[in-house]
This record gives C-alpha cells, sequence and structure tokens, in this order.
C-alpha cells in the first residue's frame, strides 16, 4: 500500500508539473508580441495566442482552431509557404519568411513569419509552431523611403547644380555633376580613402568647418560662398546651402552646390566695364581738350614754318614740331577707340604706312625684330586711322607677348581680289591683306575659336578686349580677320581690308605745299581764341575773308548781318562742343532757319562724336578732326566751295 501511495503521490506531481509548464506556456504565447499558432504536419491549427485571433480576423482563439494554415495565405504564395514548411521539416527552423497573408475577412496584409519543427515524445515530427508579425506598414515605409531615395537620384542626377551627401566627414554620394565640374570619378568622391577637404581652397576651409559645428548644434546654415579646387587645380567659385538630414539610420549633410565662376567672372568684367565706360567719358573730355591744344601747337608750326625761308634751320625744326603734334593726334585718338569704340570716322590712306608706323612703336624697347614685306602697290583703303591704329598695334604688342624670349614678327601685305564664286566670309571685290606671323607660344585649338570673343584670355592679368577689339573694329569696316596657330611654333593672323579708290603707290610723304590763292567769305565760330585766330590767320594768308565768332550765338548774329549787308559767308567752319554755349549742332539748326543752303563743315577735337562719323547725315558739308593740317583745310574749303 505504501508503494502504491507514492505512485499516487509521483501522478500528482507530475501532474501539477505539467500544469504548470502549460500555464507557464500559455503566459509565453500570451505576452509574445507576435501571433502565435501550433499546427499538425498538415498545417491544421491545434492553438493559437489571442494576438493571431486578433491578427486575423478576432473571431476568438477557439474559432482558429481546426482551420488550415494554408487558407489564411494568399493563393499566389502558397507554394512558397509549402517550400517554407518542408524546409521547416528538413532542417527545423526556418526564419523571414514573407508572405502575403488574408484575414478572415479576405483583407490583405504583408507577414513575416518564423517557424519551428515540433517533436513528439520520441524524436518524431509531429507538427510546427510558427510566430507571425504583420510587417505592412513597415515594407510600405521602406517602399515609400526607397521611392523617396529613387526620387532624390533622379532629381539630383538631372539637376545643374552639384549635390552630395556627407556623413561622418566622408562623401557618402556625389551626382554626375560633382564629377564633372571636379575632375573626379564618383567612385573616387565616394571612397573610403577620400579627403573631401581637398576639394575646398585653403582660405575656405574655416567656412566649412564653421557651417558644421553649427549644423551639429542644431542650428540653420543659411547659404554661403566658397572656393572649390577642381584636380587640375581649377577654382570654381560657387554658392553652397547645406541641411542636416538622416541618411541610413544616421545625421548627414546634405549640400546643393552652384557654380557661379561664371557668373563672378562677368560682375568682375562689368565692373571693368563700367570703369572703362568712365574712361571713355574721362578720355573724350581730355582729347577734346587736348586736341585742341595739339592743334595750337600744330597750327603755329605750319604758320611759321611758311613764315621762314624753306631752307632754314628754323624751318625744319617748325615742321618737327608740327609732325610731333599730328602723331599725338593719333595718341588720341587709340585711347578712345579703346575706350569708347564709335563709329569709324574714314579717309583715304595707304595701310602700309600706317603698319610701317604702328609696327615701330610697338616694338620699341624690344628684344623682337621685324621682317617686313609691303609693297608699295598696295591699294589705298577707305578706314578710320585711329581705329586701324589700334587693330595693329593690338596685333603687334600680341605677337611681342608671345615671344618673351624674343623672337621675329613678320609682316607682308598684298592686294587680293575676292570672286564671288569662292567660298569666303568676305563679300567679292578688292581687299588689301595684311599678315602677322610671330615666333611665339601658339595658341592651343581648342582655344581657337573663342580668342576672338570678349573677355576671353589665357594670360594672366589680361582684360580680354585687345582681339575683341581688333575683331570689331575690323568686322566695322566690312573686313574680316582670322588666324591660324600652332602650339610651340607661333600664330599668323590675317587681317583683310576693302581697298577703296583707285589703285595706286604709297608715296613718301610729300613736302607741305604753298596754299593756293583762295577766294571767298568764311566764318569761323570757335570757342577757343588761340584757335580761331591761328585758323583765321592762315586763311588770310590762303587768300579767303574771315570772320571769327567765340561762340554759336555769336556767329549766328554775325551770319544774319552778312545777309543783310548782301555779302553772305560762302561756308561756316564751327565747332563741334562749345561747353555752356550754342554746339556746331545747334548753331548748323539756326543758321539754316536763315539760309536752307548754308555750307557748314564741323570741326571737333573728340572724333567718336556720331557728327565726326557721319557729318553728311546731320546737315554738313565736311568734318576736321582736330588737330588738322592747315593744308588740309585749305583743300577741304576748295572742295565745299566747288560743290
Amino acid at each position: 500500500m505504501a508503494d502504491d501511495g507514492r505512485v499516487r503521490d509521483d501522478a500528482a506531481a507530475a501532474l501539477d508539473e505539467l500544469r504548470e509548464l502549460a500555464a507557464r506556456y500559455r503566459s509565453l504565447l500570451a505576452a509574445l508580441p507576435d501571433a502565435v499558432t501550433v499546427t499538425d504536419l498538415q498545417g491544421r491549427i491545434t492553438e493559437a495566442s489571442a494576438q493571431a485571433d486578433a491578427l486575423w480576423g478576432g473571431t476568438g482563439t477557439k474559432g482558429l482552431v481546426g482551420r488550415n494554415a494554408f487558407d489564411q495565405i494568399a493563393p499566389e504564395d502558397r507554394a512558397r509557404a509549402a517550400a517554407g514548411m518542408h524546409r521547416t521539416l528538413t532542417e527545423g527552423v526556418a526564419r523571414g519568411l514573407e508572405y502575403s497573408l488574408l484575414r478572415i475577412d479576405g483583407t490583405r496584409y504583408t507577414g513575416e513569419l518564423s517557424a519551428a519543427l515540433v517533436r513528439g515524445a520520441s524524436g518524431e515530427p509531429v507538427g510546427f509552431i510558427a510566430s507571425i508579425r504583420d510587417v505592412t506598414r513597415r515594407l510600405e515605409a521602406v517602399r515609400a523611403l526607397r521611392e523617396s531615395e529613387e526620387q532624390f537620384r533622379t532629381l539630383a542626377e538631372r539637376s545643374p547644380n552639384m549635390i552630395f551627401i556627407n556623413q561622418a566627414g566622408r562623401i557618402v554620394y556625389a551626382n554626375e555633376r560633382c564629377a564633372e565640374v571636379m575632375g573626379y570619378s564618383r567612385e573616387e568622391l565616394a571612397s573610403a580613402e577620400f579627403d573631401f577637404r581637398s576639394l575646398i581652397a585653403p582660405e575656405s576651409r574655416p567656412m566649412i568647418h564653421d557651417s558644421f559645428v553649427r549644423h551639429m548644434r542644431g542650428d540653420d546654415v543659411p547659404p554661403y560662398e566658397y572656393s572649390l579646387l577642381t584636380r587640375d587645380g581649377r577654382r570654381v567659385e560657387a554658392i553652397i546651402t547645406t541641411r542636416l538630414v538622416p541618411f541610413r539610420g544616421n545625421q548627414a549633410i546634405l549640400g546643393i552646390v552652384t557654380d557661379i565662376t561664371d557668373r563672378k567672372r562677368m560682375e568682375a568684367e562689368l565692373q571693368k566695364s563700367d570703369k572703362l565706360e568712365s574712361l571713355g567719358v574721362l578720355a573724350g573730355g581730355i582729347a577734346h581738350d587736348f586736341n585742341n591744344t595739339l592743334a595750337i601747337i600744330a597750327g603755329n608750326a605750319s604758320l611759321g614754318h611758311r613764315l621762314v625761308p624753306a631752307a632754314s634751320e628754323l624751318a625744319q625744326l617748325l615742321a618737327d614740331i608740327e609732325h610731333a603734334a599730328l602723331q599725338g593726334r593719333q595718341l588720341t585718338r587709340q585711347l578712345l577707340t579703346f575706350a569708347k569704340g564709335g563709329a569709324p570716322v574714314k579717309r583715304t590712306l595707304s595701310l602700309a604706312a600706317l603698319v610701317r608706323e604702328t609696327l615701330d612703336f610697338a616694338l620699341s624697347g624690344s628684344k623682337i625684330v621685324s621682317r617686313v614685306a609691303l609693297p608699295a602697290e598696295l591699294w589705298p583703303v577707305e578706314v578710320d586711322e585711329g581705329q586701324f591704329v589700334q587693330v595693329f598695334n593690338n596685333l603687334f604688342l600680341n605677337a611681342v607677348q608671345a615671344m618673351p624670349d624674343g623672337g621675329a614678327i613678320t609682316v607682308a601685305g598684298e592686294n587680293v581680289t575676292v570672286d564671288a564664286s569662292e567660298p569666303s566670309p568676305l563679300r567679292s571685290g578688292r581687299y588689301v591683306r595684311i599678315t602677322v606671323r610671330d615666333e611665339g607660344v601658339g595658341i592651343p585649338q581648342s582655344q581657337q575659336r573663342r580668342i576672338f570673343d570678349p573677355f576671353f584670355t589665357t594670360k594672366p592679368g589680361g582684360t580680354g578686349l585687345g582681339l575683341s577689339t581688333v575683331y570689331s573694329i575690323v568686322k566695322r569696316h566690312a573686313g574680316h580677320v582670322e588666324v591660324e596657330s600652332e602650339v610651340g611654333k607661333g600664330s599668323t593672323f590675317v587681317v583683310w581690308v576693302p581697298a577703296g579708290g583707285t589703285p595706286a603707290p604709297c608715296p613718301e610723304p610729300p613736302a607741305a605745299p604753298a596754299p593756293r590763292a583762295g577766294a571767298g567769305r568764311i566764318l569761323i565760330m570757335d570757342d577757343q581764341p588761340q584757335v580761331r585766330g591761328l585758323v583765321g590767320r592762315f586763311l588770310e594768308l590762303a587768300g579767303f575773308q574771315v570772320r571769327l565768332a567765340e561762340s554759336g550765338e555769336a556767329a549766328i548774329e554775325s551770319f544774319r548781318a552778312a545777309q543783310e549787308r548782301g555779302e553772305p559767308f560762302h561756308v561756316v567752319i564751327v565747332d563741334l562742343t562749345v561747353p555752356g554755349g550754342l554746339g556746331g549742332k545747334e548753331t548748323l539748326g539756326q543758321l539754316r532757319a536763315l539760309d536752307p543752303d548754308v555750307r557748314a563743315v564741323v570741326s571737333s577735337g573728340y572724333s567718336e562724336d556720331p557728327v565726326m562719323a557721319d557729318h553728311r547725315a546731320f546737315g554738313f558739308r565736311g568734318a576736321l578732326t582736330k588737330p588738322y593740317e592747315l593744308d588740309e583745310m585749305v583743300a577741304l574749303l576748295r572742295r565745299v566751295l566747288e560743290e
């Protein structure tokens, strides 16, 4: 009996232990956040947790018992689920199985399932226990994140700006624009060994560091300018906008960089242009006053030259003074052309003589030698002398700068006739072609198409205006300029200028002839007493009757009085600019009210004025640019009188 009591006690203890284990098991099922089901080998549910009931439809856990778990798997995923069951059966466990599942009401959700094989007392497989987690929201979030990343990449790759993500001091993303501008491949930029600080100019690195510190403090950082360095050392001026963003679980800095190099350059060039415009205004005033002074010097020297014996030493000295004063006129014209441009004031001249004189001036004090082949038979051209001095001065200076260690400039000229049937940027007709060849460093092929662009330069400190000025002036004269160059061998510039007049040799400068007797009454208006007195005396010596006026108002009154006397003036010479009074254009308007057929000649020390460029359009019969040669003035008066 004692043995029977012990057996009953042992059985009771075992039963209690089983009950305790069952209670723990059910407590564990209740505590687990995931739904748990127990099935037999055919998939029929034998037990389910409350979470499983809530996940599948809320019918109560007893309502799930007896159902086949496969019925809760979407049809398209059942084959994969069977494979997962087989894997669990053979391997004992399977994790991270993801299926589209069905609730009892037919709605779908995405479940992540892990399963383990359940064995009986003797170790044989008797079923499965599975935990199921609803991962629909997580997958939606992941999908949204992926879509967001894809949209970001699409926008970033299409953006004209450089876009990067910097995380913990390393570039983890850079768009294609970054690679294009900076000269590195995207793989190089994103490699662990790449130091992003090498992209930043030294003076900009403190700003980048300060921006990083402020972001880490949670401060907003407004856009700011900084300088980058490309792989080949070229500077890129940029504006950067940065934001602190989450990226792959950690904080990162998103940067959007706008290349403003061209804008900064244009701003600088606009400032230069403003300075040039101011210089042009200043130059105009200086040129006007200086040309009046030169007119007095040249005129008195010319007049004195005629009042002394031609063979005397004094005559030669006076001739030299006159020549120097007229050379000063070329300097003021060069300044005006460079600073202001302007419509050409054309006259017929020898291009050969102009080229020779400009070449001598440009090579003065340099180590460059010249080889010149300008035949006397070159056709004359009709050009603005001051502007073409600027053309060839720029070409010669360009050649000198290309040969810092010395060398030779070869200048040649020839007459060329362009046929309409030939492919050419020029109209058919006669041209004088001037070739300027140097032995300098040459121009790379990639730059030759841009050398005539405004502000394009390869010289440190250069303005990029020299060759663009050449191009502009030549085109303004209906000509053409082109270049051929080879690096290390030199450059050749070819200038085509339309021929004007009939073919004629280029004579040596003649000695000043004595004026022939003139005839006619001349009214001279000029606000400079020395100028009008000098001109008046010279014209009287040339046989003209002269009346002087210091202002437009005085000239109008003298003109009216002469009409009333029956002795009208045959020609009126008026100064274009009279500070504080009527200038030449306004004066002519009132003179034409008195006599519509008045013959007027305009005179000015400022050759760039539109009136001087196209005097006939403003009603004048001729134009004189100060300082002018007195014989030139006499010849013009005779032509006007004979019209």
